[in-house]
């Protein structure tokens, strides 16, 4: 799994992450893996009318590219990517990356 990720070979979409004005870089990804973990993208990729299921290119602004990596090495091997001498600001912008994805607060809300 982590080779699929390093290489992007057999992916099928394209994730445009990161500001314009800032660092953004394209990271080739596998649409199964990312519906499985998220229903926000498992519903973005099942209707081709989507402009995203369409171009196969998603554009995420709002999520810096560190953390997109984090959240993918999360996605595709299980591994939380953090560093002990990092702060609090990387883990909050990881948790903030794993709600927009998959509403995860949403259903936290919804046991209670």
């Amino acid at each position: 799994m982590q080779s699929l990720l390093e290489s992007g070979e057999f992916s099928d979409v394209t994730l445009i992450v990161g500001h314009p004005e800032k660092k953004q870089k394209e990271l080739k990804v596998h649409r199964f893996l990312l519906s499985a973990f998220s229903p926000v993208f498992a519903a973005m990729f099942s209707h081709t009318e989507t402009k995203e299921a369409f171009e196969k290119r998603v554009v995420i602004e709002d999520v810096s590219v560190e953390t997109m990596e984090r959240l993918l090495a999360y996605i595709y091997i299980g591994k939380l990517m953090f560093d002990i001498k990092d702060k609090e600001k990387p883990l909050l912008e990881f948790m903030a990356a794993v709600d927009k994805v998959s509403h995860f607060v949403y259903y936290l809300t919804k046991l209670q």
